[in-house]
């Protein structure tokens, strides 16, 4: 095999003879070594991107890549040393991104429910997928095969797992250098990225219905949350100081999965006038549940059942009761408050978009469309008021029996 080089030689691995041939002319060894002078230092590559010894060809093959990368002035002798290539195995890459994401969230800047997402999406998709290559062998077939892997899931779930693999890759390409561009990942431009699937609503007499069947002891929180309007993990971190004077909430604090976090879901506090059903269940949660003095700051709602007792209550706490209490055919407790909250507030007279967007935390037209879920009765109430003018009726010209009208 005759390949003019310029920079570096090939070697027997075993006794540094130089090879012309598949086989040492020396000791009869038949791996090969990569020998390469830069910037005054000497190089000696033994491993593949695979981690596998070299054969002649493959050496010879890469030396020639080599080259043309000196020549280019692109060539990076670091890049092909054992522990880069083992560092660019998917499964050393992806944890190396992990433990710089739960530094993150050390530092209040990521959520502890986004890393888990991350990794359940490694394990059960993209680990299957990709396997333990190289990063930089990422490519357009990669995609293909991962887009067929979740072909049955929904699509919310698509987009997620998508967008983690394009998070990760984000990082191997801004951070690390290993890769100069990303393969081409589905393209979701124009199709809203329906983040939350279409729920029930249910009327404030429904509410009131649903809510009398918790305990009693229990049953002020979900009141709270129907009457602001916000998440389960929002409901149990809500605190006095969190009320101004003026009889605001400000919203500022969730769960993600098990953790406190002192930020919302869109990274951005919501002001919410409290009625006055909310501000009866906030007087009457100002003394503590435990001594009975009066408070002025703290939790507003402690869970006399939580673990510690008299702790938060959790949103895997509240979802349970809820479902224990008033069954299965019953909207989940997302849809019994918040969704309902945002339908509710549509629903009220001489409201602009921009009122309801800020009232309840969305904006955009894609967010109405999915938090505005008129009920049947509702919806009836509209369709039967459409032939109506002043009261009356209106109804289509028949037609008679030789067909005039």
């Amino acid at each position: 095999m005759q390949v003019t080089i310029k920079h570096g030689s090939v070697l027997c691995a075993k006794c540094d003879a130089t090879m012309t041939e598949e086989v040492c002319p020396r000791c009869r060894y038949t791996s090969a070594a990569i020998k390469v002078g830069y910037n005054g230092r000497k190089y000696r590559y033994y491993l593949d991107d695979d981690l596998r010894p070299y054969t002649y060809k493959g050496a010879v093959a890469t030396l020639v890549t080599i080259n043309r990368e000196v020549e280019a002035r692109a060539f990076d002798p670091e890049s092909r040393l054992r522990e880069v290539i083992e560092a660019r195995r998917f499964h050393a890459a992806w944890d190396e991104w992990m433990t710089m994401q739960m530094e993150r969230i050390e530092l209040g800047e990521f959520a502890y429910s986004t890393w888990y997402m991350y990794q359940t999406h490694f394990s059960a998709y993209l680990w299957p997928v990709v396997g333990d290559r190289d990063v930089r062998l990422i490519d357009d077939e990669t995609i293909d095969a991962l887009r067929i892997a979740v072909k049955d899931k929904s699509r919310k779930y698509k987009i997620n797992v998508f967008a983690t693999l394009h998070s990760f890759m984000n990082w191997l390409r801004n951070k690390k250098r290993w890769i100069k561009e990303l393969p081409q990942f589905p393209d979701w431009k124009g199709r809203p990225l329906s983040q939350s699937r279409r729920r029930e609503s249910l009327t404030v007499e429904e509410q009131e219905v649903e809510f009398a069947k918790i305990p009693e002891k229990h049953r002020d929180i979900f009141a709270f949350a129907a009457e602001v309007g916000c998440r389960p993990g929002e409901a149990g971190l809500i605190r006095l100081e969190d009320v101004t004077r003026n009889g605001i909430l400000i919203l500022k604090r969730t769960f993600s999965r098990y953790h406190e976090m002192d930020r919302t879901k869109e990274n951005a506090n919501r002001a919410v006038p409290l009625s006055k059903l909310a501000l009866e269940i906030l007087a009457a949660h100002r003394p503590d549940p435990q001594t009975g003095e009066m408070r002025i700051k703290g939790r507003v709602f402690a869970n006399p059942n939580g673990r510690p007792a008299y702790g938060p209550y959790r949103p895997a706490f509240l979802s349970r009761l809820w479902r224990e209490t008033v069954g299965y055919q019953m909207p989940d407790l997302y849809a019994a408050t918040r969704t309902s909250f945002s339908t509710q507030i549509a629903e009220t007279g001489g409201m602009s978009e921009k009122e309801w967007e800020r009232l309840t935390g969305h904006s955009g037209p894609e967010a109405a469309d999915r938090y505005y879920t008129p009920t049947q009765n509702r919806q009836r109430e509209i369709v039967n008021s459409r032939r109506r003018t002043k009261g009356k009726v209106v109804s289509f010209p028949r037609k008679g029996s030789d067909g005039s009208e």
